[in-house]
């Protein structure tokens, strides 16, 4: 059976995605105690307001921002056109609020993050430059057109 190099970076993206996310919650009391320390008065009453609604607005931009990423993952896998415009937006999406977090830590599970980017940046760079995915996708588009009329 032959394994399509495109659905491999997909399913080795989301593979790296669910170790990373248990490791950032499991690894919290393994941080630098200053760090500790920060996140502590982060969430409590202390912190200023504008934090805490910064904090819930990124959360709430964060949930969606996930489910839109499972579901383009699905999309991506059955080749819809939707799937890779909707990919690529919320990538984008993702990048941007990294400039709004409050912490960054290098450590295992920032590489992890790091390399599931550099597989997206490959997806990315495969749907729309290398020619037989491109086309897969491309197909799609022309039948929903087709239908529409």
């Amino acid at each position: 059976m032959k394994v399509n190099p495109f659905r491999a970076l997909l399913t080795a993206s989301w593979v790296l995605f669910i170790p990373s996310m248990i490791l950032s919650i499991a690894l919290e009391p393994t941080l630098h105690p200053l760090l500790r320390d920060y996140l502590a008065w982060e969430s409590s009453s202390e912190a200023p307001f504008e934090l805490a609604i910064t904090n819930d607005i990124l959360l709430v931009v964060g949930a969606f921002t996930f489910i839109g990423i499972v579901v383009s993952y699905v999309g991506l896998y059955r080749w819809k056109a939707w799937a890779r415009l909707l990919f690529v937006d919320l990538c984008a999406v993702g990048f941007v609020s990294t400039f709004f977090t409050t912490i960054v830590e290098s450590g295992p599970v920032s590489a992890l993050f790091g390399a599931i980017a550099i597989l997206d940046g490959m997806l990315i760079a495969a749907m729309y430059w290398v020619e037989p995915i491109r086309s897969k996708f491309e197909s799609d588009e022309l039948l929903v057109e087709e239908g529409e009329n």
